[in-house]
């Protein structure tokens, strides 16, 4: 996640898909008139939301859609550590893996990383589907979206969405047909309405680079009307890996070492830039609410596009496109915002990372 922090790349504003600017501010000031500064309710409301919990069902198949840069330099290794802890919980239930652009743009690389990652394993490697190389590709057919959409015509999927969403919403708005078999499409950013959490020392905002990147995809998964999930930094931030993780998992050998070998640099980055007494594994806690949906609270929520200024790291401050949940919006679509974990998330997640065998 390293161009989320050092960079945020350029955004071309589109309408609000729900609302207004003008709308939105007037929300916002009636939320300081009424002193709501956390969870806003509308007056009218009777009584708060309740947290959403994963209902106990079989849990179905996964397709993972990222892209590695774990041992590159001074790029986020998050997805590497993801891919681990998928292939290590998740087992039979991941049946797919594509890449595309996002943290390096080269999908060759990404497809040697993936490679690493699978060698880390005595199973055999799943077949690496090359996907979007840019926002453009969004009405390109590429072998990744047609390898889902095949997919999705023989079983429903969770689709596991860990970079740009240009290769998920392509399959979402080529096949209508198919939406009904998507069981959830999980995705990595987002914020509330009324806040959004800082990091370190100097309360520093990330930004939400997946969707900047490409806004119409974000708004095509959002029309489509599939189940969506947020795992937005709120839930991050709920882990936080230190330096003792990382000898730890190095004592461990095996995929633990591979993770923590490539993650030192990231660690420091997070220390030294952010002032942060750790990084947080962003995409690992999209794995984790998949794996394990009983150790992480989320709500349903209505979801929005609107207009608010980035106040990111290294941002500009002038208004982009965010999309953003709130019980406030006149929004008649929902999404599961996934906001926290349980105490022990942590070294469950540590837990499942294999070491020597």
């Amino acid at each position: 996640m390293f161009d989320r922090i050092m960079s945020s790349p350029p955004v071309h504003p589109h309408p609000p898909l729900f609302r207004s600017r003008l709308a939105v501010a007037a929300l916002v000031a009636v939320a300081s008139l009424s002193g709501a500064l956390g969870i806003s309710c509308r007056a009218d409301d009777p009584e708060p939301l309740l947290a959403f919990r994963e209902p106990a069902l079989e849990r179905g198949s996964v397709w993972l859609d990222m892209d590695p840069a774990i041992g590159e330099p001074l790029r986020d290794p998050d997805d590497g550590w993801a891919f681990v802890h998928a292939r290590a919980t998740l087992g039979a239930r991941l049946v797919g893996i594509s890449v595309g652009y996002g943290n390096i743009a080269d999908l060759d690389r990404q497809q040697q990383i993936t490679d690493e990652l699978q060698a880390l394993f005595p199973s055999p490697p799943l077949p690496v589907h090359h996907g979007a190389e840019r926002a453009e590709d969004l009405d390109r057919e590429t072998a990744a979206s047609s390898a889902i959409a095949e997919q999705l015509g023989h079983e429903h999927l969770t689709l596991l969405a860990l970079g740009r969403l240009t290769t998920v919403a392509r399959v979402v708005a080529a096949h209508p047909e198919l939406r009904s078999r998507v069981d959830e499409v999980v995705v990595i950013g987002g914020r509330r309405l009324e806040s959004e959490p800082a990091i370190g020392k100097d309360a520093r905002i990330l930004p939400d680079s997946n969707f900047a990147a490409d806004m119409a995809a974000v708004r095509r998964l959002l029309e489509s009307g599939v189940p969506l999930t947020l795992a937005p930094t709120d839930l991050a931030l709920t882990v936080v890996i230190e330096k003792a993780d990382l000898d730890s998992l190095d004592r461990r050998g095996g995929a633990s070492r591979y993770l923590a070998q490539r993650s030192r640099d990231w660690l420091e980055l997070w220390t030294a830039v952010l002032g942060a007494r750790g990084f947080s594994p962003f995409d690992a806690l999209a794995t984790f609410l998949v794996a394990s949906p009983e150790k992480v609270t989320c709500e349903m929520l209505p979801a929005a596009i609107v207009d608010l200024p980035d106040r990111s790291f290294r941002g500009t401050g002038k208004d982009t496109p965010r999309v953003v949940v709130s019980r406030m919006l006149a929004s008649s679509r929902l999404v599961k915002f996934c906001n926290a974990s349980s105490a022990d998330a942590k070294s469950e997640l540590l837990a499942a990372l294999p070491g020597r065998p």
